[in-house]
Parts: C-alpha cells; sequence; structure tokens
C-alpha cells in the first residue's frame, strides 16, 4: 500500500495539503488502527483520494485543525474508512469537532485516531441517550411530581425526533438515597447526555453529584424554586441555574433547556 501511494500520489497535486506531511509514515499509522481487513487497492485509492477532499476542506473542521492537526489526515482517512460514503464521513467529522470543541479536548486527549473516533462516536451516536436527576429527596410525592415533570418533557422531544430517542433515569424515593453515592449513581452520571440537578436546599449530596457531573464535563441543566431556595454554596453554581413555580413551569423549564443541549452538543435536530 505504501508503495502503491508513493507511486500514484507522492508528486500529485492533490496530495500537497499542510495537513499531509510525512503521509507514508500517516497513512502506516492510520492503517495499523484498521483491525479489520486492509481495503484492497482501489478502495484504499478512493479512502486516500476521499481523505484529501476532507482535508482540502477551507471553512470546515476548524477545531480538529487547531487541536487535531497533527493527526487530521489520518482522522479524515479513518472516518471515512468507518463511513458508507464521504458525505457521511464529513457529517460524522463535524459532529466529532462540535464535540472536541464543546469539551476543549487538546492534542493530548488522544493519541490514536481510532480512540478519538470510537470514544467520540459512542458519545455522539449512543442511543438511547439518558438523562439523570439529581435532588434531595423531600416526599414520595415530590418525587414523583419532579419524575412526571421529566417524563413528559422527554415524551414531547421525542415526538419531535424519534431518531435519536431519550430516556430518563427514574429519580429515586426514601431517603436511603440520600445517604450514600452508590456505584449505581456513578455509572448512570458517567453514562448520562444530560445531568440534571435541583439546588433548591443546597443539599450536600446533590452538590457532590454535581461535583462528578461537572468533572466528568457532562452538559447541566440547574433548576431551584423560587420561593424556596437557599444561597448555593459557590458564586460560579448560582450564574447557572433557573428558577421555576409549579410542576407545569418545571417541566417546560426541562423541555427548552434539554432540547437545546441536545441540538448544541449532540447535533440533533427536532421537527417542531
Amino acid at each position: 500500500m505504501l508503495k502503491h501511494y508513493s507511486e500514484q500520489y507522492a508528486a500529485h497535486s492533490l496530495a500537497r495539503t499542510e495537513y499531509l506531511y510525512a503521509p507514508l509514515s500517516q497513512i502506516c499509522d492510520v492503517l495499523q488502527e484498521i483491525t479489520c481487513d486492509y481495503p484492497d487497492r482501489e478502495t484504499f485509492d478512493a479512502l486516500v483520494v476521499d481523505s484529501i477532499t476532507i482535508v482540502k476542506q477551507v471553512d470546515k473542521y476548524l477545531y480538529i485543525k487547531s487541536e487535531f492537526g497533527r493527526i487530521f489526515f489520518q482522522l479524515a482517512f479513518y472516518t471515512r474508512y468507518k463511513s458508507d460514503n464521504l458525505e457521511s464521513a464529513c457529517h460524522t467529522l463535524e459532529d466529532l469537532d462540535r464535540w472536541l470543541k464543546r469539551y476543549q479536548y487538546t492534542g493530548s486527549a488522544f493519541t490514536k485516531v481510532s480512540e478519538l473516533f470510537d470514544v467520540g462516536y459512542k458519545h455522539i451516536h449512543l442511543a438511547p441517550k439518558t438523562i439523570f436527576m439529581a435532588m434531595q429527596y423531600k416526599s414520595d410525592q415530590a418525587v414523583r411530581d419532579y419524575n412526571n415533570a421529566l417524563s413528559r418533557a422527554v415524551t414531547r422531544l421525542n415526538q419531535l425526533c424519534p431518531d435519536v430517542p431519550l430516556e430518563a433515569y427514574p429519580i429515586m424515593t426514601g431517603e436511603g438515597r440520600s445517604i450514600n453515592i452508590t456505584r449505581d449513581i456513578y455509572e448512570k452520571i458517567d453514562r448520562c447526555a444530560v445531568f440534571l440537578a435541583d439546588t433548591t436546599e443546597a443539599n450536600p449530596n446533590v452538590m457532590y453529584e454535581l461535583g462528578i457531573a461537572y468533572s466528568k464535563k457532562k452538559p447541566i441543566i440547574m433548576v431551584r424554586e423560587k420561593e424556596k431556595a437557599k444561597k448555593v454554596p459557590s458564586d460560579i453554581i448560582s450564574d447557572y441555574y433557573y428558577t421555576f413555580t409549579g410542576v407545569t413551569e418545571l417541566e417546560e423549564l426541562f423541555f427548552k433547556h434539554i432540547k437545546k443541549i441536545m441540538e448544541t452538543d449532540y447535533g440533533v435536530v427536532y421537527k417542531e
């Protein structure tokens, strides 16, 4: 394959791009990351041409070019290899560019393009996307109200875009919820696409779970009851919460802000 590339493309004007320095080394690296059957020569030619076409697009993938320019060609090649066609590969790279920028990943975060692609693709396309809600146990009725508000908001969003289903983890009832942060809680926060927190009472356990979500760079929505809210122990956190009165208003907050996160962070298109 390397010999074929040298003969076909080394002196070709198509291959003259700033992201294709040391091309034989780059192609060797990305071929080593393809764990399935190697492409035949015809497929290889198509992958090379499409990958160069991708990296030559001036106004796209700007964050990838900025932070991952050293492996941009390999990423384009690997993404095209994993995609059905050039158009599909371009859409996937746009999603990856948005995801990397959203979480401010730098070139040191991933050493292999297969790892970057696999982690990013799973994050972007994992379905259903789950929602985790952290709140202080107040009463069974209060938990039911929150669960119902969240469930209705999720149902409305799924009706607008059934191709990317959302699923809310039920908020657990009972005071046992507040005593220990279990392995199950950690795993659900780790897997969730959106993290919700009721900071009305500035409950220590909710604040702790909120800290876990921050450390994992989860998209976060904080809500507080207008008439009952206590001072949150952080000026930064207090700048980012939404207040509500009543379950109907809570449902609308969930609907509006989950929808916004799904659009901006995950590229979901809702049809209203």
